[in-house]
């Protein structure tokens, strides 16, 4: 069995996100960042062996339609979806919001997880 990374690199979402009075009730852009380690078995060649990217470029778009108030809530989800694949073994989730503030180039928050809960 091999060991492989599926990389998603600032994947842009518009999400309702956050805390404060001038964040409620407006789209916010976000990145989200994946480094989802799997195993791997993609000698045939078949996308039945291999974790499909697509299915997680679809849920990252499906989140535009949520609500979240902070980053963590954001992020764990992704984490959790994640972890529905059977194959996932390590996961990396960073997400930042960009337009925060004026003299800052992003917020974010960075989880990890590995499949044995650390």
């Amino acid at each position: 069995m091999i060991t492989s990374v599926i990389k998603i690199v600032e994947f842009e979402l518009f999400v309702e996100i956050g805390i404060h009075d001038f964040e409620k009730n407006v789209k916010q852009r976000v990145l989200v960042d994946i480094d989802l380690e799997v195993n791997s078995d993609a000698k045939d060649d078949n996308i039945d062996t291999v974790v499909d990217y697509d299915l997680i470029h679809r849920y990252l778009t499906s989140l535009s339609d949520r609500q979240f108030n902070l980053q963590e809530t954001l992020c764990a989800n992704v984490v959790e979806f994640l972890f529905q694949f059977d194959a996932a073994k390590k996961v990396s989730v960073y997400v930042r919001k960009t337009d925060v503030y004026t003299d800052v180039k992003e917020v974010g928050i960075l989880l990890m997880k590995d499949k044995n809960g650390a």
